[in-house]
């Protein structure tokens, strides 16, 4: 992993035999974000005003404030993606979906807070190259 690896980046790397990352690279976001960004108060703020009026059902019309019923679906789909994400981590981690979930929520920090918890990167760079250097000397 690079300098900023959140939930996608470890995503990718969770099959790995080993995730690599520098002390440094932000990681560790095991998490699920939705955000519907809304402009009702901007708009009434420089006078504009909608009616609401139109051809879709406005469920995610930027000008007004999501249903609370709206806002319950997305909701439960967030829930239902975290589950996956956190079932497909246990799986390739070697761990129980409890033990992922307490160490997971969206949490990001550098890798070398990051390794401390199990599931998380495993080694630098430099422990790796150093690694495949000694393995490479055991074959000859």
């Amino acid at each position: 992993m690079s300098s900023v690896a959140a939930s996608g980046g470890y995503w990718i790397s969770m099959a790995a035999d080993r995730i690599v990352a520098t002390e440094t690279t932000i990681t560790g976001s095991i998490g699920v974000v939705a955000m519907f960004p809304t402009f009702q108060r901007s708009l009434g703020a420089l006078g504009v005003h909608t009616d609401g009026v139109g051809t879709v059902c406005g469920c995610f019309a930027r000008d007004r404030e999501m249903s609370d019923d709206v806002a319950t679906i997305i909701q439960s789909l967030v829930d239902q993606d975290y589950r996956k994400f956190i079932g497909r981590v246990a799986t390739h981690r070697g761990m129980s979906v409890d033990a992922v979930d307490r160490i997971a929520r969206g949490r990001s920090g550098p890798a070398r807070c990051a390794r401390k918890r199990p599931g998380r990167p495993d080694r630098e760079p430099r422990d790796s190259l150093a690694g495949g250097r000694r393995a490479g000397r055991d074959r000859r």
